[in-house]
């Protein structure tokens, strides 16, 4: 049996490229993300397929903000999207070990450099859930975060039914 070599990505222009399997990260930017980096092949007609679901083997989705007086880069969305075993079987777990850290703390203006003085937040349950449907969505698989109580708001009462508990609770 032959060993694959082991993913090693270096810069070209505005991408990491591994030469040695073939594969580029190159960053996007998505509506519903404020960044998004996608890993593809360089070569072959999956390369240049489109849209980019077509093509990419994984889609990671990064967002900014601001936790206790520090800008924050949480990864909220990981997307298998072509069975990557078909090209590198076993070799998923692998991945996410070398491509995460790459992802995480540049954003579309400056990637694929890091950003300085960015806490970068991982997911704890994205390896689990990643392993058992191939998609992890921080706004579905997180409850008790800001993304998920923004993707499923709690019903709100009616001004009403507000009312009349308020003054029940304020004469009884």
């Amino acid at each position: 049996m032959v060993s694959s070599p082991p993913f090693a990505f270096e810069q070209v222009g505005r991408d990491l490229v591994d030469q040695a399997n073939g594969l580029r990260l190159a960053g996007h930017q998505w509506p519903e993300y404020e960044f998004t980096v996608s890993l593809d092949p360089l070569h072959g007609p999956q390369a240049e397929a489109w849209p980019l679901r077509e093509r990419a083997y994984y889609e990671f989705g990064c967002d900014f903000g601001i936790a206790g007086g520090e800008r924050t880069c949480t990864l909220t969305m990981v997307l298998a999207c072509q069975p990557f075993e078909r090209d590198f079987p076993g070799r998923s777990e692998e991945l996410l070990d070398v491509i995460i850290p790459l992802v995480m703390g540049t954003s579309l203006n400056s990637f694929p450099s890091k950003e300085a003085g960015v806490l970068e937040i991982y997911p704890e349950k994205m390896r689990e859930v990643l392993r058992s449907n191939g998609k992890y969505f921080r706004h579905k698989d997180e409850p008790g975060t800001p993304e998920y109580r923004r993707a499923h708001p709690a019903p709100r009462d009616p001004l009403g039914a507000r009312l009349i508990r308020g003054l029940r609770d304020f004469f009884f």
